[in-house]
């Protein structure tokens, strides 16, 4: 541990104080995901000296791929589970989307049986929140986080969410490609997949991800909703 300074905090310290304050705790554990999803990207040259292409190069640039949607799919899944432990099924304004959300989740039948356990709607959105939430569909996603009146869409530039989230082309549709379609999908990648591809991705995302905390931090602040964010690493004696 650093070392006060005419009893100040340390600049260090400082800087991450002022960064866990903007920031949810979620966000917090994005950057580290990321971290670890980069790690192999500056070893990676893709082409060696014959100019030919390095097909174990390739696997590393689809573990890399592979890793960064995670990220993005941890964020976004633990963040809406963070939010929904505050939010009763009877604060929810528009029911319309309400109904739209058990559909999509095909949890109707749940919501009936809860509904007959407490006799209202004043229990936590999570309770109603099936085990595994599949964000993996653009169209489950975008009605989860209306039900926080979080429009997901209007984030970014229509360019970004599409490179993201397109059903055919955008980054996780690419992942879940790599993933379930083995080496065939290896030789397709080699179309596209390089080091610049990967940059991009990374940029378009970590906006995504940076704007969508930013509204989370407004609507959701520390000093009501403290459990959504870090504590702070120094504990103040008085």
């Amino acid at each position: 541990m650093p070392d006060y300074v005419d009893g100040n905090m340390p600049k260090s310290l400082s800087v991450f104080e002022n960064f866990i304050n903007k920031h949810t705790s979620k966000y917090v554990v994005f950057n580290d995901n990321l971290r670890r999803a980069l790690v192999l990207y500056n070893n990676i040259s893709y082409k060696n000296e014959e100019g030919l292409i390095n097909l174990t190069e390739v696997f590393y640039l689809e573990m890399i791929i592979i890793n960064l949607i995670t990220s993005l799919e941890v964020y976004l899944k633990d963040t809406f589970l963070d939010i929904s432990q505050y939010i009763t099924v009877e604060d929810i304004s528009d029911k319309g989307v309400f109904v739209t959300f058990l559909s999509r989740f095909f949890i109707k039948n749940k919501y009936f049986e809860l509904f007959s356990k407490y006799g209202d709607n004043y229990y936590p959105l999570s309770e109603l929140i099936p085990f595994r939430v599949d964000f993996q569909q653009k169209r489950k996603l975008v009605i989860a986080y209306k039900l926080l009146l979080i429009d997901l869409e209007n984030l970014v530039t229509s360019d970004i969410w599409n490179n993201i989230f397109d059903k055919k082309d955008g980054y996780i549709s690419k992942r879940h490609k790599i993933v379930h379609n083995g080496f065939f999908e290896s030789i397709n990648s080699i179309e596209y997949l390089d080091k610049e591809f990967i940059k991009k991705a990374t940029i378009e995302i970590c906006q995504f991800v940076y704007e969508l905390d930013k509204v989370i931090v407004s609507k959701y602040p520390k000093n009501k909703y403290p459990d959504l964010y870090p504590e702070s690493p120094i504990k103040k004696s008085y």
